[in-house]
């Protein structure tokens, strides 16, 4: 990512035309250094589902999961099975492909 924001690189997303690895790859996005993609670290506070919070510049935001799922255009039962056998101890990135921080 410190690539891309530093212009050295780029992100493409793409699906694939047909049949996955069987078919050409369509890039219908290209994240440059103007594109606003950043990272932001996830974690939970005493490793409890429930109690998610996103550290920014210097700054920590309590976030509810059902704010986190919405964002991610997922149902609450769709998003905690995203989660399920994860190390909660452990901290993750949330990855954004807009300006979007939390």
């Amino acid at each position: 990512m410190a690539e891309v924001q530093e212009g050295r690189a780029v992100i493409e997303l793409y699906y694939w035309q047909g049949k996955p690895y069987n078919s050409n790859q369509i890039v219908f996005a290209e994240l440059d250094k103007d594109s606003g993609c950043g990272l932001q670290e996830l974690s939970f506070i005493n490793n409890e589902f429930q109690r998610p919070c996103v550290f920014g510049s210097g700054y920590a935001v309590r976030n509810t999961i059902n704010e986190l799922a919405k964002n991610d255009s997922l149902q609450i039962e769709d998003f905690k099975a995203w989660f399920k056998g994860y190390d909660l101890s452990k901290p993750m990135a949330i990855i954004h492909f807009t300006k979007l921080r939390y």
